[in-house]
């Protein structure tokens, strides 16, 4: 094995430790298969919800592009994304609880736009296929 496969191998396990082997965006469900691992970056990141001072263990998986999304709105609602640790317990406090509204705010929108997919695609199936409804797996 040469170097640089090595080095990918290595990325790869640091990656599947840390966010798990088959994470996705918890906002976009985006995921990184393994055979884009092997030509470029993960698009799976992890996110400190309350900024890495106020919370380093609070962390949420999210493709790239919606982790420069969260960031920015985090930033615009005063979550302080400093690595300064000599922060109080009120103020990591105040940190964990703004990042945490703020990202449950976008899930919660997110969540409203797949149930209103869902609720078109049931409307499509009863108009072409009324009979799923009669399957096993749509009375579980």
């Amino acid at each position: 094995m040469d170097a640089k496969a090595l080095e990918q191998d290595v990325r790869k396990a640091l990656r599947a430790r840390r966010l798990g082997a088959d994470d996705c965006c918890v906002l976009c469900g985006e995921q990184s298969p393994d055979c884009l691992l092997r030509v470029r970056r993960s698009l799976l990141e992890g996110h400190h919800l309350a900024g890495v001072a106020s919370d380093p263990t609070l962390l949420v998986t999210l493709c790239r592009n919606c982790h420069a999304i969260v960031t920015e709105a985090q930033r615009d609602a005063g979550v302080d994304l400093t690595h300064e640790q000599a922060r109080s317990l009120l103020d990591r406090l105040e940190g964990v609880l703004r990042g945490a509204a703020l990202f449950f705010a976008l899930l919660a929108a997110r969540l409203e736009q797949w149930a209103e997919k869902l609720s078109c695609l049931i409307g499509a199936l009863d108009a072409r296929y009324p009979a799923w409804r009669s399957l096993p797996e749509a009375t579980q």
